[in-house]
């Protein structure tokens, strides 16, 4: 009866562990949170037309990826919350570590607008220990300022008002 059972789990166990599942035991990891932001110069004047780029780095797989959107006549960007699917990041222990950038293509060149890395797969874990609130990460960019790290995150975008 035993025998028969491993025989009959066994090839469950084999299939699960070669298959990625569509979530980790129910579990969505979030590489990255919904980004909103506003491009603008220093007298507060949209930037439309500007080409933003977003790319990240999951450090658990060594994985890369970008996307890219522009600023619309409003100036205004968004990035869609980046989520992946992985069954042994989902049930390994581990501290999940994300680099994610956030760089405008400006008529000066790349501005860096926003830099962090998520140690957290939840949503708007990026806020943590921020005086920020969600849903989503909701900032206004420069795109005249050399990037510091007096605002929230490493860059130059502010909390929006």
């Amino acid at each position: 009866m035993k025998k028969a059972f491993l025989t009959l789990l066994a090839p469950l166990i084999v299939i699960f562990g070669l298959v990625e599942a569509p979530m980790a035991f129910g579990k969505t990891l979030v590489l990255a949170s919904q980004f909103n932001g506003t491009l603008v110069d220093e007298a507060g004047t949209p930037q439309p037309g500007v080409k933003v780029t977003r790319t990240w780095t999951w450090h658990w797989n060594d994985s890369t990826g970008s996307d890219q959107t522009e600023t619309d006549a409003d100036g205004r960007f968004t990035f869609a919350k980046l989520s992946e699917s992985n069954f042994w990041a989902g049930l390994a222990p581990h501290e999940p570590m994300i680099d994610v950038k956030v760089i405008a293509d400006g008529p000066n060149g790349e501005t860096l607008l926003f830099a962090v890395t998520k140690r957290d797969y939840k949503v708007d874990a990026e806020l943590a220990g921020r005086e920020l609130k969600g849903p989503g990460i909701n900032l206004v960019c420069r795109i005249d300022q050399e990037p510091d790290r007096s605002g929230p995150f490493r860059g130059t975008c502010r909390a929006a008002e």
